[in-house]
C-alpha cells in the first residue's frame, strides 16, 4: 500500500520528495507541552461514502482546508494528522456487510417484505473501488491547555470539506485526559486500537485524504 499512496500524494503535489524518517519524530512534536487528541469516526457508519475528489466539478484537492490550518500554526504549535490503514482479513466479507445495507427486511401484516435502502445509490459508489479499515488521529499541542482543545476542534472542523450531502461525514471523537497516554502509545506503535472498530475507507476516499 506505501506505493500506492506514495504515488497518488506525487501526481497531486509533482515535486513532493518522500524519504523516510530515520528518527520518529512524533514525541518531540509533542515534548513540553499540552497534548490534545481525536480520532475520527463516521457519522453515519461505514456503508455511506464522503465526499472524494470525484464529486468536484475540476476534480481539485479537497483538503486544502486542512493544509491551510496546518501552514498557519503559530511558532509555540505543533500539530498532525495520522492515518493509520490496513488490508480487511477478507475484501469478500467486508463489501457483503456493507451491500448488506441495500435492503432490509420488513415485517408486515402478511409477512416479511423486503424494502430497498432509499440511499442505496450511495452504498453502490461505497463499493465501486476495493475497502481498506482505517484509523484517522489528530494530535495538536501548544503552551497552553484550554488552547490546546479549542485549537483541536479547529482541526477537526476543517474536515468538513469531505461531507456528501445525505451521505456521510466525519465527526470528531475527543480522547479524554485519562485516556490520552494509551492513546498517544499507539498513535507511536502505529497500532489500531483493540476496542474500537476501525473505519471502512474506499481507495478514492483514503486518496482523497
Amino acid at each position: 500500500l506505501d506505493k500506492y499512496f506514495e504515488s497518488q500524494l506525487v501526481s497531486q503535489y509533482p515535486k513532493t520528495l518522500v524519504v523516510e524518517e530515520k528518527e520518529d519524530p512524533l514525541r518531540e512534536v509533542v515534548k513540553g507541552k499540552y497534548v490534545s487528541c481525536a480520532s475520527l469516526k463516521l457519522a453515519y457508519g461505514n456503508q455511506y461514502p464522503i465526499k472524494t475528489h470525484k464529486d468536484g466539478k475540476d476534480g481539485g484537492v479537497l483538503n486544502a482546508s486542512v493544509l491551510g490550518f496546518l501552514g498557519k500554526l503559530e511558532p509555540h504549535e505543533s500539530a498532525f494528522i495520522q492515518i493509520i490503514v490496513k488490508a480487511p482479513g477478507s475484501q469478500e466479507h467486508a463489501q457483503a456487510a456493507i451491500r448488506a445495507t441495500m435492503s432490509s427486511n420488513q415485517q408486515t401484516e402478511k409477512g416479511i417484505k423486503q424494502e430497498k435502502n432509499p440511499f442505496a445509490s450511495f452504498v453502490s459508489e461505497k463499493l465501486a473501488s476495493p475497502l481498506l479499515e482505517a484509523d484517522i488521529r489528530l494530535v495538536l499541542a501548544t503552551t497552553d491547555k484550554k488552547q490546546a482543545k479549542e485549537r483541536l476542534k479547529e482541526l477537526a472542523g476543517t474536515f468538513g470539506v469531505y461531507t456528501k450531502s445525505e451521505s456521510n461525514n466525519f465527526v470528531p471523537q475527543m480522547i479524554t485526559d485519562w485516556g490520552k497516554r494509551g492513546f498517544f502509545r499507539q498513535v507511536v506503535l502505529r497500532q489500531f486500537r483493540a476496542f474500537r472498530k476501525p473505519l471502512k475507507l474506499n481507495l478514492d476516499e483514503l486518496a482523497s485524504l
